[in-house]
């Protein structure tokens, strides 16, 4: 289910006596060496650490890259990087600076490398998880199709991290965090990354069971009869032109055994391939459309990383999953459909699917009594012209769980932006013929898809998140990786985190 990650070690350990085949250095601009780590490490260099500062050719500007060879020293080499200004320092410049020192560690051949952490001026827990999520996520790779995988001559087994001796503790607990948090991101990467042809519905529902197995969940799956004969209308109309049939994971974490309750749900649209359907795409970059399941891999992702942590809260994870094909059987722009819920809606984009089979999901949570839900999907376009692909967009009416999923978006910086859902706005969603529309007029197309899902939620606090922006890398001139441990193109495995830490503050609720 997991590659095999890389053995993180933590040690208090005296640089005179350590012996590494590179030490991961950060600094900061206008750096002294004034601790009595760092006198130690330019001791080793001979002073050679200091003169480089001294003549201004180490600034510690944020972003700087050095490597300075030590000849004859334990040390052998050090990887110094720039961290720029002290009081902007912060977790995620640790991700980040982290991921580039073990990158440069791989690329230079190295068995293992040591990262000094005490230069680091954070929690030590905080220390331990970004330590370990810049390491595991910035040296994660997806070869599954290469005939020569760079991944096989891999030399690097071992990073040693460095900290004083009274944060052994809290820097190990923080690092078994880390590692499970940034295992979950490459699991939804994994899953993401697959194309078409292997990442059907029914594999996708098999890699959520595989998780569901390890780790105790209780699983259940819809095949489209069942959700014919039960009246879930969207899912299975997108899934009309497929010879594929469309699916209904459902994956129940119970960490309050003895409550019924459904405490959060989970949602995340696993389109596992996206032509447009009648309404068909572009020919050019519709491959890239494999990655419309980004928001159900993150599903199995958080169910992995929760499944993990054990928090006290009850979760139910859904994944909508399904093709979206032409043929002589594919819903039609024109049809009408009506849900469970008695809403009708008139089908003027078949290429606004997403939506659609997301509704069957969250009528489906309402119907079981879900307190509260949030759902992740690569939903619309429009988002990215609002945001780019640095910003996740956020619709929530609810104020209580829109506080809870920014706290846990800020936790792990996979970074969201509220977006509106004012009440005027559905007059773009206005049918002459059904109760709504599928896709509103060009504009605020990110705001009428949210206020579409907003229909089938009843009363129940929702969060959506529309990550069409974030979830993806493209090796684009327009796009590029801004952040060192995410890859240069491919999926980021975003959301996994934030779905786990909103699982977690949902959980210190109830307490």
């Amino acid at each position: 289910m997991l590659k095999q990650s890389v053995q993180m070690d933590v040690i208090s350990a005296k640089i005179e006596t350590l012996k590494t085949e590179g030490l991961v250095l950060g600094l900061y601009e206008g750096q002294e060496m004034d601790s009595t780590l760092l006198k130690s490490i330019d001791s080793e260099a001979k002073g050679l650490i200091t003169s480089l500062l001294g003549r201004g050719e180490i600034t510690g500007e944020s972003k700087e890259f050095h490597i300075v060879h030590l000849p004859g020293s334990q040390l052998t080499k050090i990887i110094v990087l720039g961290l720029g200004k002290r009081d902007k320092f912060s977790q995620e410049t640790l991700r980040n600076v982290v991921a580039k020192g073990v990158r440069t560690a791989r690329k230079l051949n190295q068995t293992e490398v040591t990262i000094a952490l005490d230069v680091f001026q954070l929690d030590p827990t905080i220390l331990g998880i970004c330590s370990a999520e810049g390491i595991i996520m910035g040296l994660d790779r997806f070869e599954v199709y290469k005939s020569k995988k760079k991944t096989d001559k891999d030399k690097l087994t071992k990073v040693n991290l460095v900290v004083g001796d009274t944060h052994i503790a809290s820097v190990s607990a923080g690092v078994n965090r880390g590692r499970i948090l940034a295992e979950g991101n490459c699991l939804t990467r994994d899953i993401a990354n697959h194309p078409g042809n292997k990442m059907t519905p029914t594999i996708l529902a098999n890699e959520a069971k595989k998780v569901a197995d390890a780790l105790g969940l209780e699983y259940r799956v819809m095949d489209e009869p069942e959700l014919i004969a039960k009246g879930y209308v969207g899912i299975t109309a997108v899934s009309q032109g497929s010879e594929e049939n469309c699916k209904m994971v459902i994956m129940d974490f119970k960490g309050r055994p003895n409550s019924s309750d459904i405490d959060l749900a989970l949602v995340g649209k696993g389109l596992t391939f996206d032509t447009g359907g009648i309404s068909i795409k572009p020919a050019d970059r519709m491959h890239m459309m494999k990655y419309d399941m980004c928001g159900g891999a993150g599903i199995v992702g958080a169910a992995y990383i929760i499944g993990k942590l054990k928090p006290k809260v009850n979760v139910r994870f859904y994944i909508p999953t399904s093709e979206n094909m032409p043929d002589g059987k594919a819903y039609k722009p024109g049809d009408i459909l009506q849900y469970k819920n008695g809403k009708t809606v008139e089908i003027v984009n078949t290429d606004a699917e997403g939506r659609l089979i997301l509704a069957d999901a969250l009528i489906m949570a309402v119907e079981d009594g879900a307190k509260r839900i949030i759902d992740a999907a690569t939903l619309t376009g429009a988002v990215t012209v609002c945001l780019g692909h640095v910003r996740t967009g956020l619709f929530c009416k609810d104020e209580g769980l829109k506080k809870l999923v920014l706290e846990a978006s800020e936790e792990c910086d996979e970074k969201v932006w509220e977006l509106p859902l004012d009440d005027e706005f559905k007059v773009m969603l206005k049918s002459s013929t059904a109760d709504m529309v599928n896709s509103g007029a060009r504009g605020a197309g990110s705001t009428t898809a949210a206020l579409f899902l907003n229909e089938f939620t009843a009363d129940v606090p929702f969060c959506h998140l529309d990550i069409a922006g974030t979830a993806w890398i493209e090796n684009l001139p327009t796009q590029y990786s801004f952040k060192s441990y995410l890859p240069k193109e491919g999926a980021t495995g975003t959301v996994a985190r934030t779905f786990a830490l909103a699982a977690e503050k949902v959980a210190k609720l109830l307490e």
